[in-house]
């Protein structure tokens, strides 16, 4: 119990700073000499030490640099002296993107990926995050498996659990609620995934008759390009696959893909341009047509008929690798020209060339071919 003395004193003491025109502050600091009669710090050091730098005790959050690899993890900044606030500050800033719990990008590295990187990206975060039995599906396991898809890439992994897991959808996953048997999913890189045709099956119910196409000529025409050495998909192994969801969402659609798809399509253009040339009820073209010209030089184009050659002209055509060889692109636009002028001087056809744009406007698309000498089928 305190006496009645210092009682006295802090009641005088409080009195003294009511009536004083002193600073409060230096005032307090007097009450509590006179209160602990101990030696108290001056206004200016106490607030000199209030001010002191937090680096003297922990990393400045200004001198914290994001590392310069893909994925960015909490642990990862923790073992450099930084903590999950350091990359909640960078993301507030703009130098960094949180793609998962936990699990960052840098903004600039983030920029200088293609979408099929970016996607692949996310899908590594996401995976951090995912509880035992997790399966990536549907875009995502086409994503791993590097299957290409009409459109952009989604903003969530899709994955694919049983019912008593307890996952929800989030911003960052997109939950499926289905148990994958042990027969139909694979390991990949580390990720566990559904096979190529569940992958596709299931895709292919989520989506528009077009882009089921695509997929379902992708799985027809070779392996997985994740797994090269694989054997193409047969169509009686999509259909037989798909009418064990006989009655669920999307089948219908999904199963008149599998029977429109073919194999000769080389690419995600062409399986549309393929769709829409049905549309239009133009007649079936012929799959890369063998033309061989006067110097005995073999080539292939995308589509033929009885008077007229097609081609689809990509992007990539003129800017991967595989294509170019590590020429410049205007060296290849040249190059792509005496092609033409062969194959038509061989074949003795008309050449007709078209865009994505094209396949966005069907009467444009329409008039080009018909420009072509290509005109609908009475009846279909």
């Amino acid at each position: 119990m305190r006496s009645k003395d210092t009682r006295m004193r802090v009641s005088f003491d409080l009195m003294t700073i009511g009536h004083s025109r002193r600073s409060a502050p230096d005032l307090f600091l007097r009450l509590l000499q006179s209160w602990f009669g101990c030696w108290v710090l001056s206004t200016e050091a106490l607030l000199t030490t209030a001010s002191t730098p937090a680096c003297c005790h922990h990393r400045q959050m200004d001198a914290f640099t994001l590392p310069d690899h893909g994925l960015i993890r909490v642990a990862d900044v923790m073992r450099e002296g930084a903590n999950d606030r350091s990359l909640r500050t960078a993301a507030s800033a703009g130098t960094a993107i949180r793609l998962a719990r936990g699990c960052y990008v840098r903004t600039a590295t983030w920029s200088e990926m293609s979408p099929d990187q970016q996607y692949l990206l996310r899908i590594q975060a996401t995976a951090a995050t995912l509880s035992e039995g997790a399966v990536f599906s549907h875009y995502s396991a086409a994503a791993i498996w590097g299957y290409s898809i009409v459109g952009p890439w989604p903003l969530q992994a899709h994955v694919s659990v049983g019912s008593a897991s307890g996952m929800r959808s989030s911003r960052h996953i997109r939950r499926h609620v289905v148990t994958v048997p042990d027969n139909e999913r694979e390991l990949v890189d580390g990720l566990l995934v559904t096979n190529p045709l569940r992958t596709l099956c299931d895709l292919a119910r989520t989506m528009t008759f077009p882009s089921a196409v695509v997929m379902f000529d992708a799985g027809l025409r070779a392996s997985a390009p994740a797994r090269p050495q694989g054997d193409p998909l047969q169509r009686e192994q999509i259909l037989e696959r798909l009418a064990q969801d006989a009655g669920r969402r999307g089948i219908r659609v999904a199963t008149s893909a599998a029977h429109f798809a073919r194999a000769g399509a080389h690419t995600a253009g062409e399986s549309l341009s393929r769709v829409m040339i049905h549309r239009l009820r133009m007649p079936e073209p012929q799959l890369q047509v063998p033309v061989r010209d006067a110097q005995g030089r073999l080539h292939h184009t995308d589509f033929g008929w009885e008077h007229a050659l097609g081609e689809f002209d990509g992007r990539f055509k003129y800017s991967r690798d595989e294509y170019t060889q590590g020429r410049p692109p205007e060296e290849v636009v040249w190059a792509e020209k005496l092609r033409e002028d062969a194959i038509r001087q061989a074949s003795g056809k008309t050449m007709v060339r078209w865009v994505w744009n094209h396949l966005q406007d069907l009467a444009s698309f329409e008039r080009l071919l018909r420009g072509a000498g290509i005109h609908p089928v009475s009846a279909r």
